[in-house]
């Protein structure tokens, strides 16, 4: 594994928000100027890289969901290594773990479809039938599979950091502080969440969402975009916790 320095987490971090800035501006140029204005935009930097290339990043099992994916399953290893440090009879963290854990491992399996997107084999009838995309997962079936964890799972990523101020007020052990909130590097993860959910979360209130889409982030599959952070917030944060319990 990696020896995690805060150097270390500053390169990660700058990395994956560049990485993040090349997509974004792939979707624009190639979704939002050539579904919109196809006509006016005959740049031939344009031409090659939305036409010829055509490269389709943000597609179903393309780069962004894989590198998901790769987060995902990095800090499920994280999490698993984790649990196997700590004494099982303090019962809250081991718990805690335990939880975090399936909830990765959840999130990870749903995301990949149980394999099927790597594996390429038939939904079954079953799927077939009640999953909106007929893929083997069951977030497509169900909100309540869907909708309710991927809020949880937002409002922890967005707000985690808000344990510093609040800590300092009700005098939260530093051992809850730490569980929420391992390193400070989050923040950024958080706020770049913040900065990408909120807007479309408000303007859709007064359904002005595709009024001003480009405001919303609308022209990207913000879903996606959301999901991507959130999966790099967990690889940090699990890693984060790993380097820790080394000590």
């Amino acid at each position: 594994m990696i020896n995690y320095s805060n150097k270390t987490y500053n390169l990660l971090i700058i990395f994956f928000y560049y990485i993040l800035f090349l997509l974004i501006l792939e979707r624009y140029l190639c979704f939002s100027n050539g579904l919109y204005w196809p006509s006016h935009y005959n740049n031939p930097n344009y031409i090659f890289l939305c036409k010829d290339l055509a490269l389709d990043l943000w597609g179903e099992n393309k780069l962004v969901e894989n590198l998901q994916s790769l987060f995902l399953f990095i800090s499920l290893i994280y999490f698993y290594l984790i649990i196997k440090k700590i004494n099982y009879k303090n019962k809250f963290i081991y718990s805690f773990f335990i939880i975090s854990f399936i909830g990765i491992f959840y999130f990870l399996g749903e995301e990949i479809s149980w394999g099927q997107h790597f594996f390429k084999w038939s939904s079954s009838e079953f799927f077939l039938e009640f999953n909106n995309q007929k893929e083997t997962n069951i977030h497509n079936i169900s909100n309540l599979f869907n909708e309710l964890p991927r809020t949880i799972v937002l409002l922890w990523c967005c707000f985690s950091f808000l344990v510093l101020y609040i800590g300092k007020f009700f005098k939260i052990k530093k051992v809850i502080s730490f569980l929420i909130f391992p390193n400070k590097k989050l923040l950024i993860i958080s706020l770049s969440l913040i900065f990408f959910v909120f807007p479309d979360l408000i303007l859709s209130k007064f359904d002005l969402d595709n009024t001003y889409q480009r405001l919303t982030f609308n022209f990207l599959r913000l879903s996606e975009l959301q999901e991507l952070i959130i999966a790099f917030y967990f690889f940090v944060y699990s890693s984060s916790i790993n380097k820790e319990f080394k000590k």
